[in-house]
């Protein structure tokens, strides 16, 4: 492969080296790059892509990927979205992951952090295997000095550059491995291509000696592009039928015959795929989950990203959580004094719904509100060390201000796609807590028409959805209007065939009617000419 690059100055062509990344991690990404390669022209399916991490993560590194893939798979729909924090090793994303990831559920999560305690790392990665169904894609360090470009892979020949090695060779890829993520090590063909192309190390990195500059993020695009290519020794499945994502049609699920439907789900998501065919004259509906209304069900809340810290992009609070039932508002957290040598922060609590809701402290016990829908522990809070980084005094003014959200549809509406080839798809609830729950979806019309399939996620790879709606009964149907006798079942039954005989004597002079069924809105149908002054009296019965 060549590329164009400018470090110099001059327009320089560079060779990158022949990279293949070893078959048995692409495995950890099959489910992205299935969903990528079933892209077709009447086929648009939607990849969500996260990056998260810190400084790094924020470099321009995530667009250039971004727009590879988008290249390789022209009918596919790239989204990507970048929630990294400068200056969050490890241990502060542990903490800021729930706000951060979880809400967005990720189709693919490219994650690279720094941090030294693998206690950080292991909360980390925990958080994002049990609450989303992401492919975790985790990449190598980019190298940042001639020791690293030089360095000794033998960790016994201890050296200034040893940490680097036992890094990105030995500790962090057997973490990534044991949570099932894919490790990408870019850094070995980092370092193969300054050396045949004869360029210093520092080609790639900004002034700064630290981060990359455009062509190093070029060159991480263009690394972490080959993960995602197709590859005739790593298999595909269907995208949206595995252990972690499973759809399934509402005809496998008894049809839409009723104006209720109860399920049995297990997951932590359930998403409604919307009928292009009816949704357009589908009624709207709603749900209860294990009987409640949604708004009722306390694993549907959560909270959003707070705002910053003064004079820094971190959160005032890396998350909050609620010890009762709360309700969707907007949280202000106020300092009222705060100690800069010992950094205990003094502050009060207002919710837009709930009013004032008491004081606390981010030293010693969790906080939590007089009405338990706001609680927050103490490492949370970020005042302290927003002033030993700026050592700039709070503004007397400076609140934190944090939203509380329902993960979930009060109300839902069958729709059409926006455009051919693409799903329309309504995310019906997300939960913090996987479980197995009754679902019961109930249509303000006569039926559920308009709703396709039910989707349902499960990070821990137990997605399943089942019937427990009885069966309806049901019999055939029939209108005689202008001489035409139109005869309709519900599509639920299958197709079966339609017999018709004069007198009723005995099952095996049933014949097959003459006329076509065509499947409409969820019914089969037979239209009849009748004679209704010269034709004999006949009977019809529905065969399975």
């Amino acid at each position: 492969m060549i590329w164009i690059s400018s470090w110099t100055g001059l327009a320089q062509e560079f060779t990158v080296p022949t990279f293949r990344p070893d078959p048995e991690p692409l495995k950890r990404l099959t489910r992205t790059r299935s969903l990528l390669s079933s892209a077709r022209a009447d086929h648009h399916p939607e990849l969500r892509i996260m990056v998260y991490g810190q400084s790094h993560s924020l470099g321009e590194w995530s667009n250039y990927l971004a727009a590879n893939l988008q290249r390789m798979y022209p009918h596919a729909r790239i989204v990507i979205t970048n929630k990294a924090i400068a200056g969050f090793s490890a241990l502060l994303l542990s903490r800021s992951v729930n706000a951060d990831v979880i809400p967005w559920q990720p189709d693919l999560l490219l994650l690279h952090c720094m941090g030294d305690n693998l206690v950080d790392y292991h909360r980390l990665y925990t958080i994002i295997k049990t609450q989303t169904t992401a492919d975790v894609l985790v990449h190598a360090d980019h190298v940042q000095s001639n020791g690293q470009l030089n360095e000794s892979l033998d960790i016994s020949d201890v050296g200034p550059d040893t940490y680097w090695v036992l890094r990105n060779y030995h500790w962090l890829p057997e973490l990534v491995n044991q949570y099932g993520f894919c490790w990408a090590d870019i850094r070995t063909p980092w370092k193969e291509y300054i050396f045949e192309n004869g360029i210093p190390y520092k080609s790639l990195l900004a002034a700064d000696g630290y981060h990359c500059n455009d062509s190093g993020f070029r060159l991480t695009a263009n690394l972490l592009s080959e993960f995602f290519k197709l590859n005739p020794d790593v298999g595909t499945v269907d995208p949206m039928d595995t252990p972690r994502v499973r759809t399934v049609p509402m005809t496998s699920l008894g049809g839409v015959t009723g104006r209720e439907k109860t399920l049995r789900v297990k997951g932590n998501r359930v998403d409604l795929i919307y009928d292009p065919t009816t949704a357009g004259q589908a009624e709207p509906g709603q749900f209860t989950l294990d009987g409640k209304r949604p708004q009722e069900v306390e694993s549907l809340y959560s909270f959003d990203r707070a705002t910053p810290a003064w004079a820094t992009p971190w959160p005032g609070i890396l998350a909050a959580t609620h010890a009762a039932l709360p309700v969707e508002e907007r949280w202000t957290i106020s300092t009222d004094s705060i100690s800069l040598n010992t950094g205990q922060v003094f502050f009060s609590v207002e919710g837009s719904v709930t009013g004032k809701d008491g004081s606390g402290s981010n030293f010693g016990v969790p906080f939590v509100s007089n009405s338990r829908r706001l609680s927050i522990v103490p490492e949370a809070f970020m005042q302290h060390l927003a002033y030993v980084l700026t050592l700039q005094i709070p503004p007397a003014d400076w609140k934190i201000t944090v939203d509380c959200v329902l993960r979930a549809a009060k109300t839902f509406r069958p729709r059409p796609p926006t455009e051919p080839g693409r799903e329309s798809v309504e995310t019906l609830y997300l939960s913090d807590k996987e479980g197995e729950h009754e679902l019961k979806l109930i249509s303000q019309g006569s039926s559920l028409t308009g709703v396709k399939a039910i989707r349902v996620y499960s990070p821990s790879g137990q997605a399943s959805i089942e019937n427990l709606s009885a069966a309806d009964p049901w019999k055939l149907s029939a209108v005689l209007a202008q001489g035409v006798l139109r005869i309709n079942w519900p599509a639920s039954a299958g197709q079966g065939q339609l017999k018709s005989m004069s007198a009723i004597n005995g099952d095996s002079n049933w014949l097959p009617v003459d006329q076509k069924v065509v499947l409409r809105d969820g019914v089969y149908e037979c239209l009849i000419p009748i004679d209704s002054a010269g034709q004999p009296t006949r009977f019809f019965r529905w065969f399975p």
